[in-house]
């Protein structure tokens, strides 16, 4: 057990870095223009979505602080013009809250994470969101520690891979997301022992994590609330894993609350993702409105979910690898997520 708990994290600290490195990439290219490209930062965005649910996944609550703090940062950025002073101030922002993961990675190791040193890096961002303050002594603070430079660790590639780690990763999330919202869930999970390339695993993996979230946090009801509807307490999750000729197929199924279409459909008409009337679309295509850029139906955000970026992340990792997603869902009975990627 111990190996495997090395293992996961391991994979966690190679994730993050990999991430981190992008995310460094993306922003020295607009460090040289003076902004954001608009693809450039949702896919940013993406990536510090993925550290915050696999931090939180793992338990390393000061990684998901700071990394949630970030998105907040890069969220204000993307919605606001800001100056050039409060643009260099935010990429100085996020170099740090950038090497306190990094560090964090190495220490997690070791045990030794230093979670004050997280939250104070959470106020700094904080007080830059609500006060936008930049006079003052922190800004050495930020610029000095900028310039440090951090070694990278070279990942460890693995060419192949299973799909066991995906069955302790959706394991542990659940454990966790289950006891954050009072939330009873069980899950079922079959075909781990298939093999596909690093890359689709990869894939597979952020979607799958995602679409976790999103079923656990919208789909699966409270106890008390399945009660009422006459379901068993305890909610249900299954993933399938399967391959047909040259097709991977991965269905995620819970048997929460289901879809309510005639409210996504609204939600997509004051978006303006759609301008006619909801006899023009199928059920199917309905649904896939949640996996827009920025589409949500909840009114404020969590630490898991809200932000309208979790599934889009998932859209956006299967069809990275030439796949889609489909989504089938019942009213009252619960929803269906069929990922199909080929495999030649």
């Amino acid at each position: 057990m111990e190996d495997e708990l090395d293992f996961l994290k391991h994979i966690f600290a190679e994730e993050c870095e990999n991430n981190i490195t992008k995310i460094r990439d993306i922003e020295k290219v607009a460090l040289c223009e003076g902004y954001f490209i608009s693809d450039e930062l949702n896919k940013l965005l993406r990536m510090l979505h993925s550290i915050k649910g696999s931090s939180s996944m793992m338990g390393y609550m000061g990684i998901t602080q700071v990394a949630h703090s970030l998105e907040e940062l890069f969220i204000y950025l993307k919605d606001n013009d800001v100056s050039e002073k409060e643009f260099n101030y935010i990429i100085n922002l996020s170099e740090l809250a950038l090497n306190y993961i990094l560090k964090e990675t190495k220490n997690i190791q070791s045990n030794t994470v230093t979670l004050d040193y997280g939250y104070s890096i959470t106020k700094f961002i904080n007080d830059f969101l609500t006060e936008k303050s930049f006079e003052n002594e922190n800004h050495k603070f930020l610029e000095k520690l900028r310039s440090s430079n951090e070694k990278r660790i070279k990942p460890y590639i693995l060419k192949k891979k299973d799909f066991y780690i995906l069955e302790e990763k959706a394991k542990r999330l659940i454990h966790i997301l289950s006891l954050k919202l009072e939330k009873k869930v069980s899950l079922k999970i079959t075909g781990t022992d298939i093999v596909v390339s690093e890359n689709i695993n990869d894939k597979i993996s952020i979607a799958v994590v995602q679409i976790l979230k999103n079923s656990i946090d919208h789909g699966i009801e409270l106890p008390e609330e399945r009660v009422e509807n006459g379901k068993n307490p305890d909610g249900n999750i299954s993933i399938d894993i399967s391959e047909d000729n040259d097709l991977l197929i991965v269905k995620i199924s819970d048997d929460g609350r289901g879809l309510d279409k005639d409210f996504i459909f609204e939600t997509a008409l004051k978006k303006g993702i759609v301008s006619d009337s909801i006899e023009n679309y199928t059920d199917s295509q309905i649904y896939s409105f949640i996996m827009y850029p920025g589409f949500t139906t909840k009114s404020s955000a969590s630490m898991f979910s809200g932000r309208g970026i979790g599934l889009d992340a998932s859209n956006g990792a299967i069809c990275s690898v030439g796949g889609n997603i489909k989504i089938l869902s019942e009213k009252g009975k619960g929803t269906t997520f069929v990922i199909k990627i080929p495999l030649k």
